[in-house]
């Protein structure tokens, strides 16, 4: 992840009317466009000294707050002014009490997924400079945050009743439009589909297989090995957990790729961990470790039921460049 810090916002109450924040509030409340050029993952990692009740970050007025000072943030980034949109907004408790009334929050994270379009008069070349600028630096904006570097949220549909929070960080990197879809993973190489057994409670991991009817449905996730964003937050680095069991993952182990619990140790999260290749036009991607490079997971040609993990017999620049046995499609 990038970190963005030494922030400088502006209060929204006082950098935009009333009217325009609540007109903003009202369209978010609306369904946001389906598709957009880019997507990003944004992170804020927030205190407060008074606990405020969770109430206070799901509203509209909160949303649009936060949607409106993280546009003026990007837009200090790039030359070509863009508008974006909240897709996905999360709320990761790092200290929570609670009361007799109601759970309260003093440090937390709040996770956005964001997509944006660039203007038509922003050419292919234009866009790929202007993705660099959002990318290339580990804190453009220095070092940590100050103090009066602050979020508004607001706990009702007033003005009046807010709450400013202090950012300690500034995250964001690539995403993509499948970001917390629910999906089943199909292979072009045979059209069978992913399919595995749930863990019972004394099993650790368990093997997966391809079949043509039995399918299991997966969430994509960010990556689970969260230093990758580290180094490169341009590429898009994705984990698999299982629908209906948020702490099983796809990983793989010894050169193949299996179903298994995590245990939160980092060998675990760079094996369910993979970068995603994409061809969106044909609805085929493909995944390569993180941690051996140049691997990427595969239909074993000789079981044709079983997921390995395999180098490509030639140098991948692009999807284009990849047997079928290392293509799959997503399915919703």
């Amino acid at each position: 992840m990038r970190t963005f810090t030494n922030l400088t916002f502006l209060g929204t109450r006082h950098r935009t009317p009333q009217t325009e924040l609540l007109e903003l509030a009202d369209r978010i409340n609306k369904s946001p466009k389906s598709q957009y050029d880019y997507y990003f993952r944004v992170d804020y990692s927030i205190k407060q000294l008074l606990c405020q009740p969770i109430s206070t970050f799901n509203t509209s007025l909160s949303i649009a707050s936060v949607q409106e000072q993280t546009n003026v943030k990007i837009n200090q980034l790039l030359m070509q002014e863009i508008k974006i949109d909240i897709i996905y907004f999360n709320v990761l408790s790092k200290n929570t009490k609670r009361n007799s009334a109601s759970k309260s929050i003093c440090n937390c994270i709040i996770e956005l997924h964001i997509g944006f379009n660039f203007s038509k008069n922003c050419d292919s070349t234009c866009q790929s400079i202007e993705i660099q600028r959002l990318t290339s630096k580990t804190q453009p904006f220095g070092s940590p945050a100050r103090p009066l570097s602050i979020l508004t949220l607001y706990s009702s549909n007033s003005l009046k009743s807010n709450a400013e929070f202090f950012i300690q960080h500034f995250y964001i990197h690539r995403s993509s439009k499948y970001y917390h879809k629910s999906v089943y993973i199909q292979s072009f190489y045979d059209n069978r589909y992913i399919s595995a057994f749930i863990l019972d409670a004394d099993v650790e991991q368990t093997s997966i297989t391809m079949t043509e009817i039995d399918r299991s449905l997966f969430l994509i996730r960010d990556g689970l090995e969260q230093n990758t964003y580290e180094t490169n937050s341009t590429d898009i680095f994705i984990s698999f957990s299982s629908y209906s069991e948020n702490n099983i993952y796809l990983r793989h182990v010894n050169g193949r790729v299996t179903l298994a619990k995590n245990n939160q140790l980092t060998l675990f999260k760079q094996d369910a961990t993979f970068k995603l290749i994409m061809n969106e036009e044909k609805n085929m991607v493909a995944f390569e470790s993180i941690n051996i490079p140049e691997y990427y997971i595969a239909v074993d040609p000789d079981s044709k039921t079983a997921l390995i993990l395999e180098k490509s017999e030639k140098k991948v620049l692009t999807i284009n460049d990849l047997n079928e046995k290392f293509l799959f499609k997503f399915n919703f």
